[in-house]
């Protein structure tokens, strides 16, 4: 089975590295017969603390490099005299040396295209990935990938930690957070409360635009759109807070013209964790969000 290996470079020859690496991987494909496959940027170590880059180390060409083969041909490669050499996994799980998974390697692969072949690479020991929240970007060059958000003290923007299977990472730096869709919040953090607590004026607001005849302006459509976009697949542990969260869902999408066959899930999700709310303001909150004449008893 193919695997992609994570793999110590350093080249028997001073200077030339890409081209010392690609002919020996080249030289060892047509003498075995083989399919090497070799994924070589400039790697630029990094440490990331508290969501921001806290240091860079000058850049490290082929400290690391990634081949895609079967055990038994990287095994054979990195056994010749050409600098390759295999790591060990540190993971405790059932592979004996580091790879990354074709999900996280495809990840690293759209990063450093758009760092011109730069990859930023870290060891997850530097990095407390406890105190981000699990995303995935929805705009943007990046869209489509899932990792960890570490917002930025202060600002509308955050690092994105892209993880592999094992002890090494990558990051996509300064990803708005209106780019972001999140998935689970940290349990160390009180974003989500923060979040609903700033959506409800504005929510508010809309409502009564609408419910006075008139078209909701463009900031209130935006407020709306980033708000459902950003949290409806999110998933809180306190079912109060969780129920809160869904009622403003389901306003917000009411106001944006979804039907009753599109909300059925998001109600049904909703109808469930209602029960769990005793806090007579909050329950007086959700009740003015429904449809007139649709109260919550």
């Amino acid at each position: 089975m193919r695997h992609w290996f994570v793999v110590n470079y350093i080249s028997t020859v001073p200077g030339r590295n890409r081209e010392r690496a690609e002919m020996d991987v080249e030289r060892f494909n047509r003498s075995n017969n083989a399919d090497i496959q070799l994924f070589a940027p400039t790697i630029r170590q990094t440490r990331i603390k508290n969501g921001r880059e806290e240091a860079i180390e000058r850049p490290l060409t082929f400290h690391y490099v990634f081949l895609h083969a079967t055990e038994q041909d990287v095994k054979r490669l990195a056994g010749q005299d050409n600098g390759f050499s295999l790591i060990l996994s540190r993971t405790g799980g059932t592979e004996r040396y580091a790879i990354v998974t074709d999900k996280a390697m495809a990840a690293f692969q759209m990063i450093a295209r758009h760092f011109e072949n730069t990859l930023p690479f870290f060891s997850l020991a530097e990095v407390d990935l406890q105190e981000g929240d699990r995303i995935e970007i929805v705009d943007g060059e990046f869209a489509g990938l899932q990792g960890t958000y570490l917002p930025s003290p202060r600002r509308a923007s955050g690092n994105v930690i892209i993880t592999a299977d094992n002890e090494f990472a990558s990051v996509i730096f300064d990803v708005k957070a209106s780019h972001i869709k999140v998935l689970e919040f940290s349990k160390t953090t009180r974003r989500p409360y923060d979040l609903i607590d700033a959506f409800i004026p504005r929510l508010l607001a809309a409502k009564a635009t609408f419910e006075a005849g008139e078209a909701l302006t463009q900031k209130q459509l935006t407020d709306l759109i980033l708000f459902t976009r950003r949290m409806e697949d999110a998933r809180l542990d306190n079912h109060k807070i969780e129920a809160k969260l869904l009622g403003l869902l389901l306003a917000a999408k009411r106001l944006l013209g979804a039907d009753d066959e599109t909300l059925r899930p998001l109600r049904e999700r909703y109808s469930r964790r209602l029960t769990a709310v005793t806090n007579p303001k909050t329950l007086a909150l959700l009740n003015s969000l429904e449809p007139s004449g649709n109260p919550h008893k």
